[in-house]
């Protein structure tokens, strides 16, 4: 297919959320220099006192979205994905799917084919990208007016600091009505969020309310669906004690395994642990770091202007090559797509890494259609001559480094750039 790439990324769910919230950076950028806020204006909360955090999240956002214009569908399951045909025995994953259809046991990430089997009467709709762009751009419109500090968590989640807000309402509040607590003030700015993104998108968000970071996100759990949750600081440890550890920032799948053959497979087990135990098997700096979050502690600041790192992209869907040729005319274009992110992010990078799978030996056809399946991962870096984001000079680089990994083109199955130093 001599579109190929493009197809890709015209359609693909990963791409669209990844480079979304590079547009939704950028685009609460813009709302804050139209409001006139400035640098200080935008900055941390006063450091004084205790702070108030809020994760705002939609509820089973696709799906909501999609049900604006399918009015008829509520209140019946409705999943979120590229197959819609309901006979098909499909691979294909779903992104979203709403409660009705988690009754039935349906959850995000589950193939269609299964989902149909727990739910016979699923109901999947395709993804409408436009759609998500306008609804996530109008929260966040609403949020920068609420409050200039804001964190952009992807297009259905957001994080904010209305420590400053909360403490002015608090003292207002205070001096007119005798024992007006902090937590209901928080409650009522959250109320007020809450029925603006509905007046204004047709959808639900959940807010999750606490004094950090870590514990707004986690009480959004109790949150939804379609409503809010205050969780005080010194509660923290009770409720977080019997949630799995794979909750706490910096534990993935890969640590997680390596903590359950440990016998650590909650948070209440990771706050038992002895430090040193904790640094032994994950490193000194990554152990202190979760045993404090395992006890609620966390002091991370919001990042409201994230700076940029790398830029790439990666293709691990549909890479099947016979040639030498084809190999070539792919890379080629995939070299050009970043030339086209770095243009648009007015970057240029000075080293770049080729990233390859290679099927492993004896492997069978992926379990999900065209998949890369079972892999063996490779990557190999250089240099460039110069600052550059020029699509041939990306293309030279790796196509040397393609020859250096060697990787026979029958066995390709993802390609990726990225490049760094920018």
């Amino acid at each position: 297919d001599a579109n190929f790439i493009q197809n890709y990324y015209a359609s693909s769910r990963l791409h669209h959320l990844s480079t979304f919230k590079i547009e939704l950076q950028n685009y609460v950028i813009e709302l804050r220099r139209q409001r006139g806020l400035t640098s200080e204006s935008t900055g941390s909360a006063r450091a004084s006192g205790r702070r108030c955090i809020m994760y705002v999240d939609f509820d089973c956002f696709f799906v909501a979205v999609g049900l604006r214009s399918r009015p008829d569908l509520r209140g019946k399951p409705v999943a979120v994905s590229h197959c819609q045909n309901p006979s098909e025995a499909s691979s294909s994953d779903i992104a979203s799917c709403n409660y009705e259809a988690r009754a039935a046991g349906v959850s995000n990430g589950m193939v269609v084919g299964r989902a149909r089997q727990l739910c016979p009467n699923l109901i999947v709709i395709p993804y409408e990208f436009e759609q998500y762009r306008e609804a996530s751009r109008t929260l966040y419109q609403i949020l920068v007016a609420t409050t200039p500090q804001v964190q952009v968590g992807g297009m259905d989640e957001a994080i904010l600091d209305v420590t400053n807000l909360i403490n002015d309402q608090s003292a207002d509040k205070g001096a007119q009505t005798k024992g007006v607590s902090r937590e209901s003030v928080c409650a009522k700015m959250a109320e007020s969020l809450r029925q603006q993104v509905w007046e204004a998108t047709q959808c639900q968000v959940s807010v999750g309310i606490s004094e950090n970071i870590l514990l707004a996100k986690l009480a959004t759990r109790w949150a939804k669906p379609h409503g809010q949750y205050y969780l005080p600081i010194e509660d923290a440890p009770t409720r977080l004690a019997p949630l799995p550890v794979k909750h706490i920032p910096g534990i993935g799948e890969t640590t997680a395994r390596k903590l359950a053959d440990a016998g650590i497979t909650t948070i209440r087990d990771l706050r038992n642990q002895p430090l040193a135990r904790l640094q032994d098997m994950l490193g000194p700096k990554a152990g202190l770091n979760i045993q404090r979050m395992a006890l609620g502690q966390d002091d991370r600041p919001l990042v409201t202007s994230p700076p940029r790192h790398s830029v790439g992209t990666e293709i691990g869907w549909g890479v099947r090559f016979e040639t030498p040729a084809q190999v070539d005319k792919f890379l080629r274009d995939l070299c050009q797509e970043v030339h086209t992110r770095m243009a648009t992010a007015s970057v240029r990078g000075k080293s770049v890494t080729l990233r390859l799978k290679r099927r492993q030996e004896g492997a069978g056809e992926a379990r999900k259609h065209l998949g890369h399946g079972l892999c063996d991962n490779f990557s190999k870096s250089a240099t460039l001559p110069q600052l550059t984001r020029e699509a041939d000079a990306l293309y030279q680089t790796c196509s040397r480094l393609l020859g250096q990994l060697a990787v026979p083109p029958v066995d390709l199955r993802a390609v990726g750039i990225q490049v760094q130093k920018l």
